[in-house]
């Protein structure tokens, strides 16, 4: 049967001008219901994602996770302003940082601009690669792996 005909009382039959219009409407309101949980389940995976602690490796060598969750985000981002604001006063001291592991790290300021801007990176990474999740025609199954994120 072709995709004009419907059986009706067993016989075949063409689908009227309003059979299609019904159709095509329910189609695209499956298709578009579709879309957006797609866009939901990419979007609660890049959150997700967003909180995990994120290990970084600075230019001198020292390496340690970062709290990301919203008040250790806050946090780098402060020291590194507060870092930025001291380096242009040409304040030398080191910033006690508390990482991840409730281990205290004496930064100079550069290293806490440099712990700074490799957390944000990183969301921005995220956030990008979301982007592109988005724009499949289909997302993949597992959105967990991290290989669609890469």
């Amino acid at each position: 049967m072709t995709e004009l005909m419907k059986i009706v009382d067993g016989e075949k039959v063409l689908l009227s001008p309003e059979d299609i219009q019904v159709r095509n409407e329910d189609e695209a309101a499956w298709n578009a219901g579709a879309r957006r949980r797609q866009k939901d389940a990419v979007n609660e995976e890049r959150e997700r994602r967003k909180y995990l602690k994120k290990t970084v490796t600075l230019s001198t060598g020292k390496k340690f996770a970062v709290d990301m969750k919203d008040g250790g985000r806050q946090n780098v981002s402060d020291l590194a302003l507060y870092a930025m604001v001291k380096k242009s006063n040409s304040d030398t001291s080191t910033i006690k940082f508390t990482d991840a592991d409730n281990v205290d790290q004496q930064l100079t300021n550069d290293e806490m601009i440099e712990v700074g801007s490799l957390c944000a990176v990183q969301i921005m990474q995220i956030h990008e690669a979301a982007g592109r999740l988005k724009m499949l025609p289909t997302a993949p199954d597992d959105l967990s792996n991290n290989a669609h994120w890469d």
